[in-house]
């Protein structure tokens, strides 16, 4: 029984004694010596596919907005995520934080939507379908509003986002 405790403890110190060997050591080594460059946070992008992930992803950004919300879609499809984005939007309202809401497709049916859920959407004749959170952070859908799968692209992206909200408040105004 000693012979095979002592034999096991010989094989663990050989092991160690070989670990730094590895490349593995090497790269913890030099992460120690050097440290880690954080990820910029202009770095963060990322897809989505699926709709129960996009109404969740948009449910969250627009929970996780602190000053300024930009919804642009269409009627029916504010209306297909509704469930998610209308408590939503009624929190946002509760914080004082500004919300926006341009919407493509038949007028009467955003009147209704306005009236029945105490929006102020505006019509708009753009067909993108984005949401965009304190002009930081966006989620834009990349498919056809009635493909057969959704598929989104979501970027952390201050300058690329002000700059589309931009885009999107002239469109607005024009």
């Amino acid at each position: 029984m000693k012979n095979n405790v002592m034999q096991e403890a010989s094989d663990k110190v050989k092991s160690l004694a070989n670990l730094k060997s590895t490349s593995e050591y090497t790269e913890l080594e030099q992460l120690h010596q050097e440290g880690i460059t954080p990820v910029k946070a202009y770095e963060l992008t990322g897809s989505i596919k699926g709709r129960a992930n996009i109404v969740s992803r948009i449910r969250e950004l627009l929970e996780n907005a602190e000053k300024e919300v930009v919804i642009c879609t269409s009627v029916l499809d504010f209306e297909d995520k509704s469930r998610a984005i209308i408590p939503a939007i009624e929190k946002l309202n509760q914080n004082n934080i500004k919300v926006k809401i341009a919407l493509s497709g038949e007028e009467d049916k955003i009147k209704k939507l306005n009236t029945k859920h105490n929006l102020k959407a505006k019509y708009s004749e753009s067909q993108s379908r984005m949401f965009i959170a304190d002009k930081k952070e966006v989620l834009f859908m990349v498919t056809p509003e009635k493909s057969e799968e959704e598929i989104a692209v979501w970027l952390n992206s201050p300058f690329f986002t002000s700059s589309l909200a931009g885009l999107f408040e002239q469109s607005l105004k024009a």
